[in-house]
């Protein structure tokens, strides 16, 4: 780990404290939403960084993760750190098994075929109704709750951003461990020449599913804490367009470095925040749309200016590589 990344993600650490402590609910809401936006970037960075796979099922995972966790706590009343494990454990499964065919396949086909999974987890959140609640949405979804510490329930905007930040540099140590173990070498390896890594002896097939199924378990932990924090999910929230958010994030920031998930989910974070601030001053009838244009032609500019991400801006002398 080099100096810039010690200094900066120490800043990080700094501005949560600062943001959970001192901030307004407004900056606290923002902290949350990409901490746990984070947890799923960071799977995705994997994927696409190391392992060359574009997967568009980060947002169904996430999803999956907040349903998970969201009926076994309130439909079936079990504990919420029980429901926790368990819809962690659901989405391991599931991203393991969806992995065996999916992972056949490359390239945009590999996109098409996860984004088939993503809108099937969309219809079975609108249609399971009696589990999920429809399209209205699953209510009354209980906070995260610690029996060891004498049945202390998570609660507010503080506790909630200590939580956020936690994941935040828990996917940042993550992300470093995983690059930088024979794991990630590996992965690199793969990236570069599948053939090649086979032929040294690898099992291609079995890393391509541990990382797969490592990205589905951190979409979903993103997704348990997003539920819990709200207390409420909807199948609006888990759409296609989130899987496509994750993937703006990801090569904003720079899919081959540890930064690059941190750098881009905190600016698109921002960024958003930022247009919603300024377009109105200058448009009033039609917010919503010029937003969602202005955002588009933002990061489209920031992605030609940095192809590789604005992470390369950390780098000596600004260079790319």
């Amino acid at each position: 780990m080099d100096r810039r990344t010690v200094w900066l993600s120490s800043l990080v650490v700094l501005v949560v404290v600062l943001v959970a402590f001192f901030g307004t609910g407004y900056h606290r809401s923002i902290l949350i939403f990409a901490g746990t936006a984070l947890a799923a970037v960071t799977g995705l960075a994997l994927l696409v960084g190391y392992a060359g796979q574009l997967s568009l099922a980060q947002g169904a995972f996430f999803g999956l993760g907040a349903y998970g966790y969201g009926v076994l706590a309130v439909r079936f009343g079990w504990h919420p750190l029980l429901a926790a494990g368990a819809a962690l454990l659901l989405a391991a499964v599931v991203g393991y098994v969806l992995g065996i065919p999916m992972l056949r396949l490359r390239g945009h086909f590999l996109a098409l075929g996860t984004l088939a999974f993503a809108l099937i987890v969309i219809v079975l959140a609108n249609e399971w109704s009696r589990l999920t609640g429809g399209p209205s949405g699953l209510l009354g979804i209980p906070g995260l709750r610690t029996q060891q510490l004498g049945g202390l329930t998570l609660r507010g905007d503080v506790q909630y951003s200590v939580l956020a930040g936690l994941l935040a540099v828990g996917s940042f140590w993550l992300f470093e461990r995983v690059t930088n173990s024979d794991f990630g070498l590996a992965l690199k390896a793969m990236s570069s020449s599948e053939v090649a890594t086979q032929a040294m002896g690898v099992d291609v097939v079995r890393l391509k599913l541990l990382v797969f199924t490592l990205a589905a378990v951190l979409a979903a932990l993103g997704g348990v804490v997003f539920a819990s924090y709200l207390n409420f999910i909807s199948p609006s929230a888990f759409d296609v367009l989130l899987a496509i958010e994750f993937v703006v994030m990801v090569m904003l920031g720079g899919a081959a470095s540890a930064l690059g998930p941190l750098v881009g989910t905190v600016s698109v974070a921002v960024l958003v925040e930022v247009l919603r601030a300024v377009v109105p001053l200058i448009w009033t009838n039609v917010r919503g749309p010029i937003e969602m244009i202005a955002l588009g032609l933002v990061l489209g500019l920031l992605m030609v200016v940095r192809p590789e991400g604005l992470v390369t801006l950390w780098r000596r002398g600004g260079r790319h590589g």
